[in-house]
């Protein structure tokens, strides 16, 4: 999980610096964080995911991926 957070965060502080077919593969990756995959626990995992999505979300500007009530909060971001 903490691989997870860390490639995220990575995207979010250089990914546009990055050449587009290496951000491209690590979004798979990133894409296993999944709070209802198999391996899930219920203590932290599924609050570390949640949060891993939304940062993933925010660098991709995936808006429809957003659920239903945070969209609100989601359109109030800065988009950089």
């Amino acid at each position: 999980m903490n691989k997870l957070s860390n490639l995220v965060n990575l995207m979010l502080l250089v990914g546009d610096e990055l050449p587009k077919g290496l951000v491209e593969k690590g979004q798979p990756i990133i894409g296993r964080a999944h709070i209802d995959g198999p391996g899930a626990r219920l203590g932290g995992d599924r609050i570390k995911i949640p949060s891993i999505q939304a940062k993933n979300m925010f660098f991709t500007g995936d808006k429809q991926s957003v659920p239903a009530r945070g969209e609100e909060q989601f359109d109030k971001l800065d988009w950089v």
